[in-house]
């Protein structure tokens, strides 16, 4: 394989393994809903996507139009493509004309979308069971709300999103059962009326929280990611992605010489530098400077100064043979040292999701098999 500038190899044999785990927590009824907004968490969206479609799955979730057209180009025809998002009402039509599912995310929508398309449009409705983010809320003109869809809408189905799923204190561990508790209310009601529901997310699906739909949406686990520590034990899953770049160039500096952007790190002795070709145009986020590190020959190196746009330099004083147009890993494994996503998101305060998402389009995806 030829040397890249900055790369990931995405492992396809992990993402089948994934799967099964996956369907191994699922109901006999369940069909997995695959999510793979945000270009499949950045491992790329039409290639994952059709890998699942090839394992069986035929619903996948994105975020926004220019996703479900992205998908559709790829999938077969009659694979379902949910929008789990807001679509503004002028492109409404473009949604129904490539046989795309569109999310009702509020009752001002419920009330105006119909208007924009002469055609019917097919819908899931959200539902806001206390996460006050999208959905018609848990009151009393509920059910006048899902009639008024039943009469203006396809209504394909009905979902809400667990916001606590992947917490284990008792508080909220509470608040999942009161979301669930409000969910089923509506799923007993209206399940004979309707085809479609769904809400348990990754961390629901782990925990085996009960059955009450048809379908499952795994998002952060397909990619072999927990959605936190919290939760961790609960399914053994493979990553997919390793990370890997070039060094462009190796120097050695001497006591008092500064390194990057503001002197924020200044040589205290002598030092060996090598400079590695992503920085955090590439996603490789500037929150890791003079924190975070890389792997090379098995050793960790860590950062010196602030991460450019383009490059960021590492400390390899300790490590032998060290030379331009050799491979630093970012993610994954060198020898017996290992840096994973969670690994890089504990440096600087985020999440698993943040580190993979942040993938931008110049780091070359590699799909290999093995």
């Amino acid at each position: 394989m030829k040397v890249e500038r900055s790369f990931v190899t995405v492992n396809l044999s992990n993402l089948k393994y994934n799967y099964e785990q996956i369907k191994s927590k699922m109901y006999p009824n369940e069909k997995m809903a695959g999510v793979v907004k945000a270009n499949a968490y950045g491992h790329g969206d039409k290639e994952i996507s059709k890998e699942l479609e090839n394992f069986g799955v035929d619903f996948f979730c994105v975020a926004s139009l220019s996703e479900a057209l992205n998908l559709r180009s790829v999938l077969k025809k009659e694979t379902n493509i949910l929008i789990l998002g807001f679509t503004p009402y002028d492109y409404i039509d473009e949604v129904v004309e490539n046989g795309i599912i569109q999310t009702i995310t509020s009752v001002e929508v419920l009330e105006n979308l119909y208007k924009y398309s002469d055609k019917l449009i097919k819908v899931h409705l959200a539902l806001d069971t206390g996460m006050s983010r999208i959905g018609l809320q848990i009151n009393d003109d509920l059910d006048k709300y899902i009639d008024f869809a039943l009469k203006h809408y396809e209504v394909d189905g009905i979902f809400t999103h667990m916001s606590t799923a992947d917490c284990m204190s008792n508080e909220l561990k509470e608040f999942s059962e009161l979301q669930k508790s409000r969910y089923k209310e509506v799923y007993l009601k209206y399940k004979n009326k309707i085809k479609n529901f769904h809400y348990k997310n990754s961390a629901s699906i782990i925990r085996g929280f009960e059955n009450y739909g048809n379908i499952v949406r795994p998002g952060i686990i397909i990619y072999g990611m927990n959605p936190s520590d919290e939760v961790a034990d609960f399914i053994d899953l493979k990553p997919l992605i390793e990370w890997k770049s070039v060094i462009s160039s190796v120097r050695m500096i001497q006591k008092g010489d500064a390194i990057g952007y503001g002197n924020s790190f200044v040589a205290s002795h002598e030092m060996k530098i090598a400079t590695i070709s992503s920085g955090y145009a590439d996603g490789y986020n500037r929150s890791l400077s003079n924190k975070g590190g890389v792997l090379i020959n098995g050793k960790f190196a860590p950062i010196v100064g602030r991460v450019c746009m383009d490059q960021f330099m590492v400390d390899v004083s300790g490590i032998d043979d060290v030379h331009s147009n050799m491979l630093a890993t970012l993610i994954g494994k060198d020898g017996g040292l290992e840096i994973t996503a969670d690994d890089v998101a504990n440096i600087y305060g985020t999440v698993n999701y943040d580190v993979v998402c942040a993938l931008t389009n110049r780091v070359k995806r590699i799909y290999i098999k093995e």
